[in-house]
């Protein structure tokens, strides 16, 4: 410890980390992502914040290896016939269908997950980019 800190204690404010594409883990171009934890940092927990352009639409999916939880930092989630604002809450266990996730005005997520590997499989007939309501 020095400070009376523990080293092990990791603080990053949103802007540390730069927006990429969030097309390393399964989504077309448009969505981005800032990675604040590696799984293999982490003993396998990967923290990002996700940005969901206007308008985008995940088709419904599953994580397999993964379980997913997501806190809504802005804008809104449409999920399951509910709306989700900020502060709000998704947990998908693995192997659990989930989606179609609607983001009609946008949306940060606080995303964090555990298991093997996380990647959107969402098939070769997936279709993005369409609003839906609630």
């Amino acid at each position: 410890m020095e400070d009376g800190i523990d080293k092990r204690l990791v603080i990053k404010h949103l802007g540390d980390e730069p927006w990429e594409s969030a097309e390393r883990f399964g989504f077309p171009p448009g969505p981005e992502a800032r990675v604040f934890a590696e799984a293999a940092e982490t003993g396998g927990v990967l923290n990002v914040v996700g940005r969901m352009p206007a308008g985008f639409v995940e088709p419904e999916h599953v994580h397999d290896d993964v379980d997913h939880w997501c806190v809504i930092l802005a804008g809104e989630m449409h999920v399951a016939g509910e709306v989700l604002r900020p502060g709000d809450y998704l947990f998908a266990p693995r192997g659990v269908p989930h989606g179609p996730l609607s983001y009609p005005v946008g949306c940060t997520i606080f995303t964090s997950v555990r298991g093997a590997a996380f990647d959107h499989d969402f098939g070769d007939d997936a279709e993005f980019g369409e609003p839906a309501t609630p």
